[in-house]
């Protein structure tokens, strides 16, 4: 099992964490920070974008159209997120949130190399493996340098 693997080696554990955004990524979150908590291990919370977001208005000119969410950076979307999931605990792990700009699944596979986890979640959009996991998780599974948790759909709390 992995945790022994882990809990032997001596040196401080990492685990890393896939978000997006979605239902499925927080609770990848939550049960990585759940999980660090019990091995003493340090957290780093990736989001991979395909491209940089050149613009993010401040403001919009008025409300969101046809109950669309307002478009906020992707680093204040992650230290949003970070900051909400560290509250549960007295003492949270420690947490480092990276945004990285390329493919998630390859940004994701490189970030595995000096990872003891990679937590990811998943959407579950179909019943055929690569729907339901989805691609990034699909190609985190063949790809990571290190063992990966998929936290399955409908486990969010």
């Amino acid at each position: 099992m992995w945790r022994d693997a882990v809990e032997k080696s001596g040196r401080t554990k990492l685990v890393v964490v896939g978000v997006d955004g979605s239902p499925a990524s927080a609770a990848a979150l939550r049960w990585a920070l759940e999980e660090a908590v019990r091995l003493g291990a340090k957290v780093e919370v990736i989001t991979a974008r395909e491209r940089e977001l050149a613009f993010t208005p401040a403001t919009t000119a008025g409300p969101p159209q046809h109950g669309e969410k307002p478009h906020r950076h992707p680093v204040q979307e992650l230290h949003d997120l970070v900051k909400t999931s560290s509250c549960r605990w007295e003492n949270p792990p420690k947490m480092t949130a990276v945004v990285l700009v390329g493919d998630p699944v390859e940004e994701l596979a490189r970030s595995s190399r000096h990872a003891d986890l990679l937590v990811l979640g998943a959407h579950g959009h179909g019943k055929a493996a690569g729907v339901l996991l989805g691609r990034v998780v699909s190609g985190c599974l063949r790809r990571s340098a290190c063992p990966v948790v998929v936290i399955p759909p409908g486990s969010v709390r």
